[in-house]
């Protein structure tokens, strides 16, 4: 097999990984048509069918569980992410920044660290490239990967309006180009109130 056939085969095996997981969790709805993606977005599966996971409860900095049910009615992008990334520390950032530049409409931007160390060294790191202004969940048992595989980092998981799995990206991915906030709108329009609207 050529070398460009057997990468070509890996990366289509690694996309699909994320599927593959979520074909276990509970159908709960028809997503409908997918939503035109542009270029910058091509990474990003838009699922067929929306998948209940269980609830999903992560950790704040002082160990207080923190449940994702806090963020129903917002189109929620749970970005899982690690201190040791690069493109996760290059990624932080901007996802901050559109949340703030969104916060005046239902969309919720959630880091959530895959460190094995203890918050306080999470975030000596993060000082470490200005970024102690990051507010970050912590998921140091992993427990999202009984949900979908975290094995690529960053990863983000979309969540509709119900909690519901409608998509993901993984791998690194520019928030800022100027065309993802267009295709970010579309996605709060037809999923920020749970099934499509439209």
């Amino acid at each position: 097999m050529k070398p460009q056939t057997l990468t070509a085969a890996l990366f289509t095996a690694l996309l699909a990984l994320p599927q593959a997981e979520a074909s276990n969790l509970e159908k709960v709805y028809s997503t409908g048509d997918p939503i035109p993606k542009p270029m910058i977005m091509n990474k990003f599966v838009e699922f067929t069918n929306a998948r209940k996971p269980p609830e999903l409860i992560f950790h704040a900095r002082d160990g207080a569980p923190v449940s994702m049910n806090r963020h129903l009615g917002n189109l929620t992008l749970v970005n899982i992410w690690a201190s040791w990334c690069g493109p996760c520390i290059k990624e932080l950032p901007a996802l901050e920044q559109m949340e703030q530049a969104y916060q005046d409409k239902p969309l919720a931007v959630v880091p959530v660290s895959i460190d094995e160390q203890s918050p306080e060294e999470v975030y000596k790191i993060l000082a470490n490239y200005r970024l102690e202004g990051i507010d970050t969940l912590f998921d140091a048992d992993h427990s999202m990967h009984g949900v979908m595989p975290v094995n690529v980092v960053p990863a983000t998981y979309v969540l509709d309006g119900s909690g519901n799995i409608v998509g993901f990206v993984r791998g690194y991915l520019d928030w800022q180009d100027p065309q993802v906030a267009p295709y970010l709108d579309k996605l709060i329009a037809k999923y920020s109130s749970g099934q499509p609207q439209g």
